[in-house]
């Protein structure tokens, strides 16, 4: 749960390169799906606040302990696990379509040379 400051969420393509999923603010979260997956992070978080930021870490079992215990906290986890699920595929679906188009902008160059 972030504090105070701003970070960008990042993961790693299958070619190697960064992709911007998103930023999170104050009182947004991190990592709440990989918790409840009990799976590996996919991925990176960076604070990009001048000032610097600051974050509450919770443990699995804290937070395991938190959502069974709270209906009000396990629909709202819902929520934002499906909100930055969709921020995702939308930034990557994007980024998908941005490089099928620098492809057909190459192929159309190819074949111009020979007008």
């Amino acid at each position: 749960i972030i504090k105070s400051g701003r970070v960008e969420v990042s993961c790693r393509g299958a070619d190697g390169r960064t992709n911007l999923i998103g930023q999170r603010g104050c009182e947004e979260s991190c990592g709440e799906t990989s918790c409840l997956l009990h799976k590996p992070r996919a991925t990176t978080v960076t604070c990009i606040s001048d000032e610097g930021c600051e974050a509450l870490c919770v443990s699995r079992e804290d937070f395991l302990n938190l959502v069974r215990g709270s209906w009000d906290v396990r629909q709202n986890l819902i929520h934002i696990s499906e909100r930055h699920r969709r921020e995702k595929q939308r930034r990557i679906s994007f980024r998908r379509t941005q490089e099928e188009a620098d492809d057909d902008d190459d192929i159309g160059a190819e074949y111009s040379q020979y007008s």
